[in-house]
């Protein structure tokens, strides 16, 4: 930080924020995600079905079972359990199916995403009104960046306590 003009430089305070970003506005992209969230439990709900479907089978014992009744439980089992993997086999293409409506929707309406805005607070004392010239120096540590030149974003005025004393100015550049 370097200034020509009547003034002193008091304070020089770095600033960084994050801008997050914000998602993509396609009122598509909010139906797929539903569309994907209600899949999803299809597919948990028809798992914890199979699973408890295999714990019945665990727990066939022939202290409790007739012989004549395995054949039946087991054709039930065999049955049940078919209808379920096909019918997770059924979600999976659809999920697959939607994830691919999913991607081409998103590189219709991309999302914006985050980035790093940088920026400095000074503080300067100014003893009377005067022209003044800042200079900020800054290096730059990544190669991927979009150079602007520093704008003032604001500009504050604090009058000193000993009227008609000098300014202390609050300039922040973004």
């Amino acid at each position: 930080m370097d200034g020509k003009g009547a003034a002193t430089i008091h304070d020089v305070t770095p600033t960084s924020k994050h801008d997050p970003g914000k998602p993509s506005d396609s009122l598509k992209l909010t139906d797929i995600a539903a569309q994907r969230q209600c899949l999803n439990e299809a597919m948990e709900r028809a798992k914890k079905r199979l699973g408890t479907l295999n714990s019945y089978l665990d727990r066939v014992n022939t202290e409790h079972t007739h012989a004549s009744d395995l054949r039946g439980i087991l054709d039930l089992y065999e049955e049940e359990a078919g209808k379920l993997q096909g019918r997770m086999t059924e979600i999976q293409s659809e999920l697959e199916l939607v994830t691919k409506s999913e991607q081409e929707e998103t590189k219709a309406h991309p999302p914006t995403y985050g980035r790093w805005v940088y920026g400095a607070t000074i503080g300067l004392f100014v003893p009377e009104a005067a022209t003044l010239q800042l200079i900020l120096t800054y290096g730059l540590c990544s190669t991927l960046f979009s150079l602007t030149s520093p704008k003032l974003t604001a500009f504050t005025l604090q009058p000193s306590t000993t009227p008609p004393g000098p300014l202390y100015t609050m300039c922040e550049f973004q």
